[in-house]
């Protein structure tokens, strides 16, 4: 039952369903003015439906605004090759695939358990891994690693200067610029002071 279900609302059963209302759109077209407005509403919906699906996909810009093009300056026949014809993603099976040739290439795995044990404490958190090793072969989940969101630069800043305050052994900071003011001047100070403590301090 599933299956079925996973059959009837794919991609391309919507697509099909989809394109089918163009053709009747367009065989109705020649029954009079009503049949032609109607005909013109149905298409710029499916065009506007397929351009909005569009926008909201994580692609590069430049990758949608030549389908936004197609489906825009070919109503309705654009929003039909949109649904035909745009890349799909890659399955599962494929990802898993790509992912176990790159770790050979590259000479790294990554820990086959995290997913699982994930799922034991998250399951939407695992949910969200899994599509997320799907749309990138390169990416990789790992156990035993921590990450903190900030809010606000504010928050940010003082948790640098916090990490900067509590090193032991070495800091290495690395920026693409770096200027004078008020956020430098705290940070540069404490810089300063843990390198005459001897920590090496690298900038």
């Amino acid at each position: 039952m599933r299956r079925i279900l996973r059959i009837l609302f794919s991609r391309y059963s919507v697509s099909a369903v989809l394109i089918l209302i163009e053709v009747l759109a367009i065989v109705y077209f020649p029954l009079g003015k009503v049949g032609a407005y109607t005909a013109i509403a149905i298409s710029v919906t499916v065009s506007v439906i397929a351009v909005i699906n569009l926008i909201n996909k994580d692609v590069n810009p430049e990758y949608k605004i030549p389908w936004i093009v197609v489906i825009i300056a070919l109503i309705p026949l654009g929003a039909m090759l949109y649904f035909m014809f745009y890349t799909r993603r890659v399955s599962r099976r494929e990802a898993r695939l790509l992912r176990g040739t790159v770790s050979e290439l590259c000479g790294y795995g990554e820990d086959t358990g995290a997913i699982d044990e994930l799922s034991q404490i998250d399951s939407l958190a695992a949910g969200k891994a899994r599509s997320i090793l799907i749309d990138d072969v390169m990416a990789r989940v790992y156990k035993d690693s921590s990450s903190r969101i900030y809010t606000t630069g504010e928050s940010f800043i003082d948790a640098i200067i916090d990490d900067i305050d509590r090193a032991e052994h070495y800091v290495f900071l690395e920026y693409f610029i770096i200027s004078e003011g008020e956020v430098w001047d705290r940070i540069h100070a404490v810089l300063r002071r843990k390198a005459k403590e001897g920590v090496d301090v690298r900038v």
